[in-house]
C-alpha cells in the first residue's frame, strides 16, 4: 500500500530505488509517480548544450566536487550502472 513520488531529481531517485529494490530482489512499492524525472545524469543529449545558458544547472563537469551528480554517485564503484537511464 505503499506509493512513492518523486520530482526532478526526486524522480530520478525514485527510480534508482526502484532499481535498486528490483536488482536485489526485494519486495518493491504499489506504485510511483513521477514528474520530470531527471534520469539521464549523464548530460549528453544535445539541449544540454543548446539550454546552457538557460539552465541553472551546468553541464557535468568531473572534476567538479560539489556538482549534483558528483555527489550523488561519488559513493558508488558501479557509477556507470547509475548514471543512465535506471529503468
Amino acid at each position: 500500500n505503499i506509493v512513492v513520488a518523486g520530482d526532478g531529481a526526486g524522480g530520478g531517485l525514485v527510480l534508482a530505488m526502484l532499481y535498486y529494490l528490483r536488482d536485489n530482489q526485494m519486495a518493491l512499492p504499489g506504485g510511483a509517480v513521477l514528474f520530470s524525472p531527471w534520469v539521464d545524469l549523464t548530460m549528453s543529449c544535445a539541449s544540454w548544450d543548446q539550454n546552457r545558458s538557460y539552465d541553472y544547472l551546468f553541464k557535468q563537469n568531473d572534476v567538479d566536487p560539489l556538482h549534483p551528480v558528483n555527489l550523488y554517485l561519488d559513493f558508488y564503484e558501479e557509477r556507470s550502472k547509475l548514471i543512465t537511464h535506471p529503468y
